[in-house]
């Protein structure tokens, strides 16, 4: 009976906290909040060059690779209404190659209207580097930050940031336009 009422005040309740596991869970597949700074990329770039000590990538604490190795399920509600985002892993891989894609897709009605590559992971064993897009999806601001990211036997760099705005008025991300990017793409669909 106890049992019973918990569970029962549980579903009443509106805010009714996920189980440990499964909050930490979700937070992970947030990403990293490292990668949100806005020094992020030049942090790579001084930290993690060929005969650098003490590269910032050493202070990430979501195992990307890891975390999408499998498809986990994720959907993260965005509004009072019927907007939420959730992860799509698609997964290739062979003897030689493996390439992992993940899309945050904004979905409206139960439907998905948009979607945006924020993680990616590629390795051929026949090349001496591979390349990583890591991302982090900030819910209160509505924005996910991507980076990407190339290791080779000696150093990693880090490309510009790319920011995208949820904008739940016109049910698609945008894309926004920082120092780096001449034009600003405005629908992914």
């Amino acid at each position: 009976m106890k049992a019973f009422l918990l569970s029962g005040l549980c579903a009443l309740s509106i805010a009714c906290s996920p189980p440990p596991k499964k909050a930490a869970a979700n937070r992970a597949l947030l990403g990293d909040r490292l990668v949100n700074e806005k020094t992020f990329t030049d942090q790579v770039n001084a930290s993690c060059g060929s005969g650098s000590t003490n590269c910032v990538l050493e202070r990430l604490t979501t195992n990307y690779h890891q975390l999408f190795s499998h498809s986990p399920k994720w959907a993260m509600p965005l509004d009072d209404m019927a907007h939420s985002l959730s992860l799509r892993t698609y997964r290739k891989q062979n003897i030689t190659e493996e390439h992992i894609q993940t899309y945050a897709v904004l979905m409206a009605n139960k439907l998905a209207v948009d979607s945006v590559l924020c993680y990616e992971y590629y390795n051929n064993a026949d090349a001496l580097s591979c390349y990583e897009r890591l991302y982090y999806i900030d819910i209160s601001q509505r924005k996910i930050r991507t980076v990407m990211l190339t290791y080779d036997e000696e150093s990693t760099t880090a490309d510009s940031a790319q920011v995208y705005t949820i904008d739940l008025m016109a049910e698609h991300f945008q894309q926004e336009m920082n120092h780096d990017n001449k034009h600003s793409k405005t629908d992914n669909r």
